[in-house]
This record gives structure tokens, sequence and C-alpha cells, in this order.
């Protein structure tokens, strides 16, 4: 029995093994990995029993030692998701505690201790590993790379495209909606485009899939950018400058890599069925939630890199008859938090980043890198796609809701872990109750809306401000008895000249 013990011990062992080292084809080696762990870990405590002969219960005392190996189990998983120290750093620890624990365990007498036990000691190892692998992957996550700096460079350049933003008065909206009609009974993450002409979104295709689409709004008629392409495509974003539509894909996702999300760009003219997107991030790990700064020369994503999130931008640059992304650089660290963009004012002087988990309301700050300021715009925001600027920038609307699923319980000091297992697992929602909306001058903190019998009807998942400021559409998600239920709707503000001329 107790040879049986080890046996099963370094299955996960060998498992991580195979993984660290990256052999080809990855499924198969895995497996063979896995035996070959086994088979090692057996000879080597039949090898120690054999040694220290004299003890009736030494092969049990072995067994408890070679539980060590199920430490191996949840380090695999952590590396599986990306997390940091990684499989080799895992595979030299756990082997050295090991060898320790074979060597104690062939020099102990007398009878196995309830803890030691055959049940027991493969699940404190199990307990104690997933423990280790949490708080070791938040620490390293937490020392993550710096926040942003403003540069005279950046500064210029927010400051020549502020120059150029014709003004507009601000809408002195109240904060209360004056009526609203459905405009599509599907739909998330809505983003106006062609001075409000054209509305972006995604939704579920006629496979399933989650794909982008697009509404002309005068005529009502809707395209599928994307149903021609692989994979899951979502959270569509147009340039303010008419470069072109970003989104991310999950069509580079693999077995070893399951949390691999790329980005790709667009054109937004021309036939849907005939264009092909060209992909923009080629790095392991998640790189979605992506945005174009106003000027069209950044690409702005949420990234997930050595076990961390940060807020990162790129140079878009033409090359080699394609296009191609500069070094990134760090504008938001996430630290142990999930962290991503959820817009970039049209006057540059407000990107506006969500910190927390996918699964639990957001925390919203603004960023102006031309004054090096930033602000916070309140909690309870939805973790993506939640805000929306009018033409000029000097306002914005933002979508919150509240917790409801048990997801939301999660600190968001676990968001590097939460946010990796989401993206992994495809978990969608909905996992909020109601909506909500904030309205306001983009310098400060804005006001909640009145949204009225709208509020109850399902969870916000994004919202598109019209370029007036005087109206927005707002997606929304609910459980219903089908299934999971979105809708995208169009609302109309109670300004106060409505009011006066009333």
């Amino acid at each position: 029995m107790w040879r049986l013990g080890c046996l099963l011990a370094g299955l996960p062992l060998g498992a991580l093994a195979a993984f660290a080292f990256r052999p080809e084809p990855w499924p198969l080696a895995l497996e063979v990995g896995a035996l070959a762990g086994a088979v090692v870990l057996l000879g080597a405590a039949s090898l120690a029993e054999r040694l220290y002969r004299g003890e009736p219960e030494r092969g049990r005392h072995l067994a408890a030692a070679a539980s060590v190996g199920w430490l191996a189990l949840p380090a695999l998983g952590a590396s599986w998701l990306g997390l940091l120290p990684g499989p080799r750093v895992w595979l030299v620890g756990i082997g050295v505690l090991l060898v320790l624990a074979l060597w104690r365990g062939a020099q102990r007498q007398g009878p196995v201790s309830l803890p030691a036990s055959a049940v027991a000691a493969p699940g404190l190892a199990l307990l104690a590993g997933s423990l280790v692998a949490a708080v070791l992957g938040g620490a390293l996550a937490a020392l993550g790379a710096p926040g942003p700096e403003a540069s005279e460079r950046s500064a210029n350049y927010v400051w020549d495209l502020d120059a150029r933003i014709a003004t507009e008065p601000p809408p002195r909206c109240a904060p209360r909606a004056a009526g609203h009609s459905v405009l599509l009974e599907r739909g998330a993450h809505p983003r106006l485009a062609a001075g409000g002409r054209l509305l972006w979104f995604e939704a579920a295709g006629p496979d399933g899939r989650r794909q982008v689409h697009r509404l002309e709004r005068s005529s009502g008629e809707v395209t599928c950018w994307t149903c021609h392409e692989a994979g899951n495509n979502r959270r569509p974003a147009p340039s303010l400058s008419g470069f072109g539509l970003v989104f991310d894909t999950d069509r580079h996702a693999t077995g070893r890599d399951p949390t691999n999300t790329e980005i790709h760009l667009a054109s937004t003219t021309g036939d849907a069925s005939l264009g092909v997107s060209r992909r923009l991030t080629f790095a392991r790990g998640p790189d979605d939630h992506a945005i174009m700064d106003p000027g069209g020369r950044l690409l702005v994503w949420s990234r997930g890199h050595e076990g961390r999130y940060a807020v990162v931008s790129a140079v878009v640059q033409s090359g080699h008859g394609g296009l191609l992304l500069g070094q990134p650089r760090v504008l938001a660290a996430g630290g142990a938090s999930w962290v991503a963009p959820l817009g970039w004012s049209p006057d540059a002087h407000a990107l506006v980043v969500a910190r927390g988990h996918p699964g639990r309301p957001a925390t919203a700050r603004a960023i102006d890198f031309a004054t090096d300021r930033e602000w916070g715009l309140g909690g309870g925001v939805v973790p993506a796609g939640a805000v929306g600027f009018n033409a000029d920038g000097s306002w914005l609307a933002l979508a919150a809701t509240r917790r409801e699923s048990a997801l939301g319980l999660v600190p968001a000091s676990l968001g590097f872990l939460v946010g990796r297992v989401v993206t992994a697992a495809g978990l969608e929602g909905p996992w909020f109750r109601g909506s909500e909306v904030r309205t306001g001058e983009s310098a400060g903190e804005p006001g909640r809306v009145d949204l009225g019998g709208l509020a109850d009807w399902g969870e916000s998942t994004g919202i598109a401000l019209e370029p007036d400021g005087r109206g927005f559409v707002l997606g929304q998600r609910r459980r219903g008895p089908a299934g999971v239920e979105e809708r995208l709707v169009e609302v109309a503000l109670a300004c106060e000249e409505d009011a006066l001329g009333s």
C-alpha cells in the first residue's frame, strides 16, 4: 500500500517537470512525464526502504514523506495560468523539499501519526501548496512595474491633440433618464463611431461564438464583422481617428497557454466578409481590453505578463509590409490586482482605468499625462468597456453595478489570479445586480443618473455616450428562463434646456 502512495505522489511531480521543459507535443509529453515521475519517486522510496531496514513502519514513513510530491499539483496549476515564479523554480524547490522529506522519513522510528497518514498527508500537501502558490504569486505580482511618469514628449502630444479638438458647451443634463428604447435584443460592450452614426458591439454569431458586429443606426442594418474569422472575437473599440478597429480574440489560445488572448486590428470600411484582421500582439498570456488613443498612434491594452497585470501602450508603426508594435510602456501597474483601460477622452486628458478583477465591481481612476494628475471616478464600476465621452471629452458617462455572485466576494488583491481563471475557463457571467449610470464633467467624479425601472433589468455590460452628451447606449445582461439574455438600450437624458422648453 505504501508503494502505491509513493507512485501516486510522483504523478504531479513528473507532470510539472514535463511542463517546465516545454516538450512537444504537449499533451503526450505531460502524460509521459507524469508516469516517469511516478516511477522515479517509487524507485527512490523503495531504495531508501532497502537501505534503512529494521523498522516495520519504514514504508509508511516514506509514503508520508513522498506526499511532498503533491505540492507539484497546485504548482502546475499556477504555472499553467502563467503565475510567477514559474515551473522550473517550483520544480527545484519541491525537489529539494522532497529529498529532505525522504531522508527524514527514512530516519523516523515508531508508528505513523495521523497527519502523516496515507489520506491526510496528500490533502495537507495540496492545501499547503495551494496557499503557498496564491501567496507567492500575489507577492511577486505586487512587485510589478511602477506607474506612469509624465514626460515632456507625452505632455506636448496631449496638448497638441487637445488644440485640434473643437470645444462644445457641456450638455448640462439633469440626473435622470427621460426615456429609452431597445435598439437590439442582443449585444454587449457598445462603442459609438462616425459621429454616432455607427454602433459597434459584440454578440453571439450564428455558430454561438462571440463576434464583432456593426449597427448602422439610421437604417437598422446589422453586419457581423468577424463571423468569417476564427475564435471568439470580443470588445470592439473603433479608433476616433478612423485608423481602424481593435478587438481581442482567443483564437491563439492553446492547451499549454489557455489564457492567451491577443489584440487584432481590422479595417472599418469595405466588405466585412472579405477583410482579414491583423494580429498586433504576440506575448504569452492575456492581451485584451484594447483601445486606440484619440490620435490613432498608440494602442493601449491590458497585459497579463509574468504573473501580473498592467495597462500598457505601444506605438503602432508600419514595417515590412505590415503593422508592428513598438516596445510596450507601462501606463498603470496593477500589482496584485487586475487592471484594464476603459476609455480615453477625445482631448486625451483622461485615460480611465479600472482596477479589481472581472467578477467584482471595480474602482475607476483617470490619468492626465499632460499634467501628471490622477483622480478617482468612484467604485462599483463595470470592469470592462464602461465609460463613454462626448465629442470634445469634457463630459463622460460611467456604467456601474452592484455585486451579486460569490465571485464578487473575492478581494481585488487576488485579481492576478481571478483574471486568468476567468479567461482560461471562458466565464462570462452575469455576476452583477442591476444597472447604474453616472454622468458629469470628466475632470471630476460623476453623479448618479436616475434610470427608473431600467436599472432593474440586468447588469451593465458597457456604455457609449452620444457625441452631444444628451444620451447614451447602454448594454445590459441578465439570466432569464432560457439562459443569458442581452440587449442594447438607447437612453435619452433630460437636459436643463429641455426642462425650460417644456
